[in-house]
């Protein structure tokens, strides 16, 4: 059984906050390291200094040793490049309890598994590393290397140029409003998932109403 349109085929999963745990902040990710603080990290002006890098970082514009160079330069020095790494690599958690069983019941009822995933780099490679749900996935795709990212509609065009898939058998999951919306311009089915909740139990319930375990 099928709601809105189309059965679908092909379950499309955001990392970060809906297969993945993680901080959310710089200075969550910050504690977890011996870089000194400083209260400009948790301002509006780092945040909009910087948040054009951190997407040229995912878009796979910058590499990882550009974009620490460019966070020096832009923090007036506040940040070294070494700071910038070890802050990033502190950013991850793990997968959250219960999503490795979900994709292995997608799987189970014939249905193919992918990501699309804001990311970079040296997240990309932990994530390999940490995440057993990442593991399973079938098409694993992330922004760095389809280089574009959400919320852009660019993304969610090269992803279907890149997979051949029709829209129309898709659902995406993603913890980010903007990220939704985005994918339900581009005609994407999309459903909001609370990282703060149970993402397990969501999937599981939002992918049931689509009739996706039903084989």
């Amino acid at each position: 059984m099928a709601i809105d349109g189309a059965p679908v085929t092909h379950v499309v999963f955001d990392l970060g906050g809906v297969l993945i745990s993680h901080v959310r902040t710089w200075r969550e990710a910050h504690e977890r390291t011996m870089v000194p603080w400083d209260d400009h990290f948790d301002s509006l002006e780092f945040l909009e200094a910087t948040r054009p890098s951190v997407m040229d970082h995912m878009a796979g514009r910058l590499t990882p040793v550009e974009w620490y160079a460019t966070m020096e330069q832009l923090t007036g020095g506040r940040l070294t490049a070494e700071h910038c790494r070890l802050v990033l690599e502190a950013w991850l958690n793990e997968d959250y309890p219960g999503v490795t069983e979900v994709i292995d019941d997608i799987h189970a009822a014939g249905r193919v598994t992918a990501t699309l995933s804001n990311t970079n780099p040296v997240h990309w490679e932990q994530a390999l590393v940490v995440s057993e749900a990442l593991r399973r996935i079938q098409h694993p795709h992330a922004s760095h290397l389809l280089r574009a990212v959400k919320p852009d509609r660019e993304i969610f065009e090269v992803f279907e140029r890149t997979t051949g898939w029709e829209r129309s058998g898709l659902i995406f999951f993603d913890d980010l409003e903007e990220n939704v919306l985005a994918a339900r311009d581009a005609g994407w089915r999309a459903e909001l998932i609370d990282h703060a909740g149970n993402p397990a139990e969501q999937l599981r319930e939002i992918l049931g109403r689509y009739g996706v375990f039903e084989g």
